[in-house]
């Protein structure tokens, strides 16, 4: 549903499970689990797969919040000052919206190293598996 809506990327932030604590729903439900997705998205023009373009980004602090970290999702943990090889979509996430003056992202996409080894998973797929979506 959020990729249809536009945001071809979308990140889960946090993930839980959430029990039923009602003997009738579980036994109606059988083997079905239910999770908690917190996710972030964005609406921009964005690649389907984990491009590697040779980005990097560095927070630079500022975020109240947030003053000696930020964590873009569950996977893109960002410490001040610290660069980090980030592919083509999350480089765009931070350069693009309301993040872009709490980061310097150097690179364009000039130049294509290929695929990251890991790619998007859809949000379904990840929230059921634990695992984590988005890329690089």
């Amino acid at each position: 549903m959020v990729a249809e809506m536009g945001c071809r990327d979308a990140r889960i932030c946090k993930s839980s499970p959430i029990a039923l604590n009602n003997p009738e729903i579980e036994q109606k439900a059988g083997y079905i689990g239910f999770r908690s997705l917190t996710v972030r998205a964005f609406k921009l023009p964005l690649e389907d797969r984990c491009e590697d373009f040779g980005q990097v980004a560095c927070y630079v602090g500022g975020l109240a919040e947030t003053p000696h970290a930020f964590d873009l999702d569950d996977h893109h943990h960002f410490e001040r000052g610290k660069p980090m090889l980030v592919c083509g979509n999350t480089a765009d996430m931070l350069s693009q919206t309301r993040y872009g003056r709490y980061f310097r992202v150097e690179g364009d996409k000039s130049v294509h190293y290929g695929l990251f080894d890991s790619g998007p998973a859809k949000l379904v797929e990840a929230s059921e598996a634990g695992a984590k979506a988005g890329c690089c």
